[in-house]
């Protein structure tokens, strides 16, 4: 598995803004745990260039195409 980046840059750009806007809304009171959690991911996603989102998807996709449908 390769850990290059699988975003581009403008996505980080927004990741990173979107992620620090969430992240620190919800240190002020202004969301709950999910807001705080969101915003760690985008964060985190933005800065590393690399989400794990399409690998999930992939995933997801290839157990459905496997499962026995009887």
């Amino acid at each position: 598995m390769s850990n290059s980046c699988n975003i581009g840059n403008n996505e980080r750009v927004a990741r990173i803004l979107i992620g620090a806007i969430l992240f620190i809304g919800a240190i002020l009171g202004l969301g709950h745990w999910f807001f705080i959690l969101m915003g760690i991911l985008l964060l985190a996603e933005g800065f590393m260039g690399w989400c794990a989102a399409p690998i999930l998807v992939e995933k997801l996709k290839l157990q459905n195409l496997f499962k026995d449908k009887s």
